[in-house]
């Protein structure tokens, strides 16, 4: 892993602003926080970690692993990044970061389409990133492990790697009392959940077309005590069970590098947080691009 350049100084501050980006595809601002590493270089350019919340939570959610990731970059542990978490909060906040086809009222929205296109280009427009799919990672908790997991995936062209930590995925389908049974996000017409839809994108579809023109870095963590569906048939459908699964469909696929860890805790930032660090040195030590560019 490469370090700051001997010249770089540090600042002394957790430096976040809140900002939004214009949206052609949603006809409305996203909201994003943006974490800026402390190092004071203007030719500087980073690495972007694309950081996505869970179901009904919010980019605030990101904060205290931001206070993580900062304290980690000052004492060298990781390489200078950007960090770049966009709130969603369309579908009720529960969008699955995909793009919906449900026409009810109110109806889904291009989620997937609106951030890949409109929000990146805007960050690599705005911000000093390194634009090019090496330079960029996508990374989210729950249901924004299931976003990263897409993005990656299904855009290889875009991101280079992807931290998927507790990823709300199912296969073939969610349990009966999965919250994403109740979203609209994998509506279609009236229809608030469509299994066909669901199918179509899932992770073992993304598996099966993926091609090795652009190789993936894939970094899967759950805690040992993820939560269990309440119907005793589907006891077996957990999401760290549901992860392990993922991991072995995903390291059989040529072009994915897959890793998995199983870590002590929750479904709660503070076992997400501990897990992204160790993601991150090794993300950005193998499928990403990583320290100073000038």
């Amino acid at each position: 892993m490469t370090t700051p350049r001997s010249d770089t100084r540090i600042e002394s501050r957790l430096e976040t602003r809140q900002l939004s980006a214009p949206s052609p595809a949603l006809g409305e601002a996203i909201k994003y926080l943006i974490y800026r590493p402390p190092v004071v270089n203007d030719a500087a350019r980073f690495p972007v970690v694309y950081l996505m919340h869970g179901r009904g939570g919010s980019m605030a959610d990101v904060e205290p692993a931001l206070v993580d990731i900062d304290r980690c970059i000052r004492g060298r542990e990781l390489p200078p990044f950007l960090v770049v978490a966009p709130d969603a909060p369309w579908s009720s906040r529960a969008s699955w970061y995909v793009d919906s086809r449900f026409s009810g009222s109110p109806p889904g929205r291009p989620v997937e389409t609106a951030l890949i296109r409109d929000l990146i280009d805007h960050i690599d427009a705005s911000h000093p990133t390194i634009a090019d799919r090496s330079g960029r990672i996508a990374a989210g908790v729950s249901m924004g492990g299931a976003g990263a997991l897409r993005f990656a995936l299904a855009q290889p062209d875009r991101f280079a790697a992807a931290i998927c930590l507790s990823p709300a995925v199912y296969d073939p389908l969610p349990p009966g009392d999965s919250t994403i049974r109740v979203s609209v996000a994998f509506g279609r017409d009236q229809v608030p959940f469509d299994p066909t839809r669901y199918e179509a994108l899932s992770y073992k579809r993304l598996l099966g077309s993926f091609g090795q023109q652009w190789p993936v870095r894939l970094w899967i963590g759950v805690s040992d005590h993820e939560a269990r569906p309440s119907d005793p048939v589907e006891a077996g459908r957990s999401l760290d069970q549901e992860a392990a699964a993922l991991f072995q469909a995903a390291r059989a696929v040529p072009g994915v590098d897959a890793s998995f860890l199983v870590s002590h805790g929750g479904h709660d930032w503070t076992t997400w947080s501990a897990m992204l660090q160790t993601a991150l040195g090794d993300v950005l030590g193998q499928g990403a691009r990583h320290g100073v560019e000038t």
